[in-house]
């Protein structure tokens, strides 16, 4: 598929969809020579949709940096913004071609085969940034004499799509409770 192409963004709310429309914003400023149609692509059939759904139609990916910029200035007259609530599970059964209409659609919670649409011209998908999930804590501290750390190593979107970790035991300060050395 050459030529226009519609790019997909979801997220379970607003501040995270506005954080994964920044984040493909800062991707595409560091891999300008990027495929627009492998984007796309990753972003139809490589992601699980959410609630909040945001897609664009752009020819290339100086246009879509820029309409991704505007949004985020707080321009939504370049985007298709919709919530999946609507049209929940409704599937797409208009002209393939039109992108307006299958925006329309699939931003308001309609379903799209995007695999089939492709059908035996699938691209290879890319690694793009991930979903940025809410840096929010929900355990309690441990008071154990060791705690396990794990480190996530920096991640080379260019040589990997595997997220490498690292495993290190550290003596912790305190002793636990009840505990005699003698």
């Amino acid at each position: 598929l050459m030529g226009d192409q519609l790019i997909l963004l979801s997220a379970k709310n607003e501040s995270r969809l506005m954080e994964q429309v920044a984040n493909l914003s800062n991707y595409l400023e560091t891999n300008k020579q990027s495929d627009l149609t492998r984007i796309a692509y990753t972003l139809q059939a490589g992601r699980q949709p959410m609630i909040e759904r945001l897609a664009v139609i752009a020819g290339n990916v100086t246009a879509l940096k820029q309409q991704l910029n505007q949004y985020l200035s707080g321009d939504q007259n370049h985007v298709y913004r919709g919530n999946a609530r609507k049209n929940k599970g409704a599937v797409y059964a208009g002209n393939q071609s039109d992108l307006s209409q299958l925006a329309n659609h699939w931003v308001n919670g309609g379903e799209v085969d995007w695999k089939g649409i492709y059908g035996n011209h699938k691209p290879v998908k890319l690694p793009l940034p991930t979903y940025p999930f809410a840096r929010e804590r929900y355990w309690t501290e441990n008071k154990r004499s060791t705690q396990k750390t794990v480190v996530l190593s920096d991640f080379d979107h260019e040589t990997s799509d595997i997220n490498r970790y690292e495993v290190r035991w550290e003596q912790a300060n305190a002793e636990p409770a009840g505990f005699n050395a003698d």
